[in-house]
């Protein structure tokens, strides 16, 4: 579960509507999610947080847990990791019982 309520209701409802719309054009796509807003007015905090979600289920935004300073750190350690072994994978394979 999220830090959000709004967050916890409309991810699996976006979900179902990308899914139903494999394929299909932007425009379409937009207009079902449109369609399918489950908080009345399109207004304030709720819709924020809708359009907010779709963009993380699109890939256009990162999830909210991996956004703050913290987690970019975490994430930029990994892809250091990542780097060194990409740059180190040959001598690494002339030793094969050393470990990583």
């Amino acid at each position: 579960m999220s830090e959000s309520r709004w967050r916890d209701i409309c991810a699996p409802i976006i979900k179902r509507v990308l899914a139903e719309n494999a394929g299909k054009t932007e425009s379409q796509i937009q207009r079902a999610l449109r369609e399918s807003y489950p908080f009345g007015e399109k207004a304030m905090h709720p819709y924020k947080i809708w359009r907010d979600e779709i963009a993380v289920q699109l890939g256009r935004k990162l999830a909210p847990h991996l956004r703050g300073p913290a987690a970019k750190a975490k994430l930029a350690a990994s892809r250091a990791d990542e780097t060194v072994r990409d740059l180190f994978s040959d001598v690494m394979d002339l030793f094969p019982e050393s470990h990583v």
